[in-house]
């Protein structure tokens, strides 16, 4: 190398170059020539104050660093890696040596950080090696405002150079040269930056299998020792990023080490030290890096991620332990001390990685299952067919910014080729399956997928998905990509272990004094940013360093990050679920921050803006609920202590306010976590807290004053005690579940599992909040007792005694017997005495279905108490809606046979009576829930219109004359009803006896009209309209009105009990579906199989019903229809009521919409 002082341009040469010509430049060569002259004289003279030896020592130490170097010539220069610097310093073109980075040229001091990235050409990992360079960028960003200058890549040469002659191989830039990343900054007091600086990155190329690139790495080593900085401290690195680079870079320092203490040429500085910071590879082994004489003082080693046993370790940990895993828990870094149950771990063959995971455990309960080495090849092929499959099923995509191909993208695999071709690939599929099906053979429930690519795992895990429906899968390593628009119907529910969350609200957990936020896309680039930090020393700016406040405590490490296990959400989130701090670090794998670490104040936990309206609507709701419950009216009177007889329903009003009570449990632990985390000092929090208690406590206490011991005045026979009993038993089980779940989640659960339960129950947009589906669910269980207490109230109020006469003839008798058993069906003693062996069956088919769907069940991460709130959740909702489908198909069965039997019979000759006016609202009678008080006054006006006819006419029989006072009375009644005094709503024992007066004249109607209907015409006997020169007496054209008007009335009853079971069933099947598609339950498909074929069996059954309705031949005869099915206005709104909403909510699927909650329901369906 030439000397320094002619090779070394000082700022004044470089600014007065400009300025001269060509002529001049020419001119002053002999000066430069004689000036390098006087420079090897005043190297090479000795010092006449010291010995021959002693001045030739000490000379160039004289000179090495000049106060005011002098001026030499510049050559261009061809070195990539000092042309970056070169550029920064130069005008002109020039070679810059090594040692001149030393002199602080234009007062900038040069430091030096290699850092070890994927390879993007040697490795199928350049979206990686974007990730880790940004963080790397960002991270030294943070010392003293760095900024980037500029850079220079070999990837970019290299995929841009030319051909290679024949013969030859092709140049490889990489393999010899790193990358350069140049920053600076200048000085700046408001940051106490006395000195500006410049620091040079290099970025040495590595690939999973063969390591990093040596030859680049060493250059790096030289050119450091060249430039005269490492008295300064040590070699930096940051990396690596495989864990099978560890052998090559072993190598390479361990070369350098022995190089400078033998005092090499190409290793001239003694005593070199290496600082590694490990920042992605979760598998090496640090004991190898500490051979012969290399101590820790000379090869420092430490990481900022957790090896990938004890993450393992975690996951195991926590899903065997679910809300009693504790954040203190030791976590093991051997084999796992407990397992969920049988476990299978893929892994790769080919990597140090998957060689790494040699053995999790000892038991027969894991196994580790290795897929091919070529399995990149299957991934593409399976990507498109996937694509399709999605396409056929009418799954459209649906990411911001469309990534579909990134299977691919990157470079080329390592390993040894495959020359199998398409063999090769059916080989390796045929391996796939083999792997599959000794998981589904052996039933293994939890399986582990430990890949170095994250494009494998998400391949395996859709793999493993599709034919493994049954079993739960969890990672190591968070990546975002896991969770891609395209995979997010796999990967949702899946558990991850990892270093660091990538949950955005987490950096205020554990960072809550930091300006700004840094959202990374994955814990490898988040390790290599805190690597960054850490290499420069910044230690207190390291993101998510050390746990959140709430896991914060006096034996807690404060100076090392915490295990985390995540879920992936069905809106594509990380979730926290729990943390160790607790793991056990027997080598000191993980770096320490030199300062110990200062444990942050609890933070960060805030109830969404929504969810103080959801709070307040919910409120309102149960206070007016537990008042008319109180009051015990109309309908929330039934069948309680208060205002009548017990009965079986009365259980309905316990269940009713026993689904307010579970969830109001679910909340009151909800909130208390809350107080919790801000130590009892908010005035908001313990209002909210209070509130909740308050109402838990009011539906307890109006639950058990509808029960009462006390024998009623009415006699043994008023009231039965077993109902009561049975009410007490309810209770009772609420109040211990309540116990057991405020238990668990106080005494058995930490802090942290409480603060992040708070987390992931408010956010419920994320698709993971168990309030979401045990909300559905106590809203289904409202909705169906509610349904059932109405049902007892709509039979109360619209009760209509049977019109039809007992005469001695007994022509009548059928529909009287049809009466009986339609009664029968309205009773719930007496309908399962009844259908009692029916019953039998269809609960022995349930239950198996029970057990089928049971013993595929795997366990949610909430814990025992909420599976068990699950389970009865799922199970008695759906025997309810399936004993409400086969009522509704009984009771209309029976209503069935009585139209039917009407229709056999003269009577139909009586709705040809109707008139147009009053036919059309007889229809919409029969369409609706509720009896229309409308309805009454069209009878009794024509009770008075018939009392006047058979008043004016003598030969009508005296049974007809005798209605001239029951006309009265019930225009009486109705006054009284329809009309009634202070405000007040009517009577409704007013309605009861009207009714009772209009059944009571109807018999006597059709007592006096069956004689007649002998002598008719058969035509006319049924149905047709009477002949025109047929001339009836007045009084029995009206008494065939009032007959026909009050058989519809008679029959409405029927049809207001079939609508309110209509609405039980598709409501309460829908928010089940709704349920179990909320969130992530195990297993989804099957499940949803279950609650597809409920929903379906519902919507069958109505349209079916609707249908068979319209083509009824004696609802035709009232609907003037005859008994043709059309979609008239009864039709089509009983149908937009009752089945369009429950279609509505599978429809919303094709749009996309909701896709997250619906998805399950349309795949399972295809």
């Amino acid at each position: 190398m030439q000397p320094l002082n002619t090779l070394y341009l000082s700022d004044r040469a470089i600014m007065a170059e400009p300025e001269k010509n060509e002529s001049s430049r020419g001119q002053s060569l002999p000066w430069i020539v004689l000036s390098g002259i006087v420079g090897v004289f005043a190297v090479s003279a000795p010092n006449p104050n010291s010995g021959a030896a002693g001045g030739a020592k000490e000379a160039p130490k004289l000179v090495a660093k000049p106060e005011q170097p002098e001026r030499g010539p510049r050559v261009p220069t061809t070195d990539p890696l000092l042309k970056p610097i070169s550029d920064f310093h130069s005008n002109l073109p020039g070679d810059w040596a090594p040692a001149d980075l030393a002199k602080e040229i234009h007062g900038y001091k040069t430091e030096f950080v290699i850092a070890t990235v994927p390879d993007p050409i040697d490795s199928p990992f350049g979206y990686a090696f974007d990730q880790v360079v940004d963080a790397i960028q960002r991270g030294v960003q943070e010392k003293d405002g760095y900024v980037l200058d500029r850079a220079w890549l070999p990837w970019d040469v290299d995929r841009k150079a030319k051909p290679p002659e024949v013969g030859k191989e092709p140049p490889q830039l990489r393999e010899t040269t790193p990358g350069v990343l140049l920053f600076r900054h200048g000085k700046d007091t408001n940051r106490g930056v006395k000195n500006a600086s410049l620091c040079v990155v290099f970025l040495v190329g590595e690939a999973p299998v063969g390591g990093i690139h040596k030859l680049a790495f060493t250059r790096c080593l030289k050119l450091i020792a060249q430039s005269d900085t490492l008295a300064d401290g040590p070699v930096r690195v940051i990396g690596p990023y495989f864990t099978g680079s560890q052998t090559s870079l072993q190598f390479v320092i361990e070369d350098w080490l022995r190089g400078s203490d033998s005092g090499s040429w190409w290793c001239p500085h003694k005593n070199a030290r290496f600082q590694v910071i490990v920042g992605n590879a979760s598998g090496m082994r640090t004991k190898d890096f500490f051979r012969e004489k290399w101590s820790s003082e000379r090869i420092e080693v430490s990481a900022t991620v957790i090896p990938a046993r004890i993450q393992l370790n975690a996951v195991l940990h926590f899903l065997a332990q679910r809300d009693g895993a504790r954040s203190t828990d030791k976590i093991s870094s051997k084999a796992a001390d407990r397992l969920p149950g049988r476990v299978a771990i893929l892994t790769e063959s080919n990597t140090g990685f998957g060689k790494s995971v040699a053995s999790v455990g000892n038991t027969d309960d894991i196994a580790v299952l290795r897929f091919p080495l070529h399995v990149s090849r299957l991934k593409s092929e399976y990507a498109q067919l996937f694509r399709k499959q999605d396409q056929q099923a009418g799954l459209p995509a649906t990411a911001t910014i469309a990534a579909s191909g990134f299977e691919e993208a990157g470079g080329v695999a390592e390993g040894v080729p495959a020359q199998g071709g398409a063999a090769t690939v059916a080989a390796n599929n045929a391996v796939l399956e083999n792997i599959l099906s000794t998981i589904s053979r052996e039933r293994f429930r939890y399986v582990g997928v430990m890949a170095t690519d994250t494009r494998d795992k998400l391949f395996l895990i859709r793999l493993i998905r599709e034919f493994c429906p049954d079993v739960h899968v969890f990672v190591t390593q968070s990546d975002l990509l896991l969770a891609h628009p395209d995979y997010l119907y796999h990967m949702k529910g899946v558990i991850v272990g990892s270093t660091y969350p990538l949950y955005p609200p987490g950096q205020k957990w554990s960072n809550p004094n930091a300006s700004e936020r840094l959202l990374v896309s994955s814990s490898a680039a988040q390790s290599y940013y805190n690597a960054t930090l850490a290499t420069f020393g910044l230690h207190d700016k390291m993101l998510e360093y050390g746990p959140p406040g709430f896991a914060a405590g006096p034996d807690v490490p404060n100076d090392r990050p915490p295990v985390w296990v995540s879920m992936i959400a069905p809106s594509g989130a990380f979730v926290p679920l729990q943390l160790f701090t607790g793991y056990d670090d027997p080598n000191g794998y993980v770096l320490r921050k030199p300062s110990g670490g200062t444990a942050p104040e609890p933070n960060g936990l805030d109830y969404p803006g929504s969810l103080y309206l959801i709070g307040l609507g919910l409120t309102v709701f149960w206070m007016v609920l537990a008042f008319k419950c109180w009051r015990a009216q109309g309908v929330w009177g039934v069948g309680s202590a208060i205002a009548g007889p017990a009965s079986a329903l009365g259980v309905f009003r316990t269940v009713l306010l026993g689904a307010q009570l579970v969830f109001a449990v679910s909340l009151l632990a909800l909130v208390s976590a809350r107080v919790e985390h801000t130590g009892y000092r908010s005035l908001q929090d313990t209002a909210v807290l209070t509130t909740v208690a308050l109402m838990w406590v009011a539906f307890v206490v109006t639950a058990l004053r509808g029960v009462s011991f006390r024998r009623p005045a009415q006699g043994p026979a008023s009231r039965s005690w077993r109902w009561d009993v049975l009410n007490i038993v309810v209770i009772v089980g609420l109040l211990a579940v309540t116990a057991v779940f405020l238990d668990r989640f106080w005494n058995v659960s930490d802090r942290s599992h409480r603060a992040l339960f708070f987390v992931r129950a408010v956010d419920l947009a994320s698709g993971l909040s168990p309030l979401t589906p045990l909300f559905l669910m106590c809203a289904a269980v409202t909705a169906g007792a509610y349904f059932q207490l109405e049902r007892q109230d709509l039979a109360r109020r619209s009760r209509v005694p049977s019109p039809f006469p007992s005469d001695a003839e007994r022509v009548f008798d059928p529909l009287t017997d049809q009466d009986r058993r339609l009664k029968v069906e309205m009773t719930p003693g007496r309908f399962w005495k009844r259908h009692s062996l029916t019953l039998t069956g269809l609960f022995a088919g349930l239950a198996v279905a029970a057990s089928t769907l049971w013993r595929h069940s795997l366990p949610t991460v909430e814990g025992n108490v909420w599976d068990l709130l699950f389970a009865v959740g799922f199970m008695g909702i759906y025997v309810f809606v399936a004993l409400t489908i086969f009522q509704m198909v009984t009771l209309w069965r029976q209503t069935k046979g009585l139209l039917t039997t009407m229709a056999k019979m003269p009577l139909m000759r009586v709705f040809t009576r109707l008139p147009a006016r009053v036919s059309s609202v007889v229809t919409r009678h029969l369409y609706s829930r509720s009896a229309q008080p409308f309805m009454l006054q069209i009878t009794v006006h024509q009770l008075r219109q018939l009392a006047d006819a058979a008043k004016a006419d003598s030969t009508a029989p005296e049974s007809m004359r005798e209605l001239l006072a029951v006309a009265e009375q019930a225009e009486a009644k109705l006054q009284e009803f329809t009309n009634p005094t202070r405000g007040k709503a009517g009577d409704p024992a007013d309605e009861v006896a009207l009714r009772d007066m209009l059944s009571d004249a109807t018999a006597k109607c059709l007592a006096a009209l069956s004689p007649r209907w002998k002598s008719l015409p058969t035509d006319e006997a049924f149905g047709a309209s009477p002949d025109a020169s047929t001339t009836d007496p007045k009084w029995v054209t009206r008494a065939e009105e009032l007959s026909a008007t009050q058989l519809v009335n008679y029959m409405a009853q029927f049809f207001i009990q079939l609508r309110s079971l209509m609405l039980a069933v598709l409501v309460c099947s829908s928010l089940l579906l709704i349920a179990a598609t909320s969130y992530p339950f195990h297993p989804e498909r099957l499940l949803l199989i279950f609650m597809l074929g409920l929903v379906g069996a519902g919507l069958v059954c109505v349209v079916y019903v609707f249908t068979d309705m319209g083509r009824d031949e004696a609802i035709g005869r009232i609907a003037k229809s005859n008994g043709r099915f059309s979609l008239d206005a009864g039709f089509m709104g009983s149908f937009f009521t009752y089945v369009v909403p429950t279609m509505g909510i599978l429809a919303a699927q094709l749009s996309g919409t909701f896709r997250w909650a619906l998805e399950p329901i349309l795949r399972v369906v295809k």
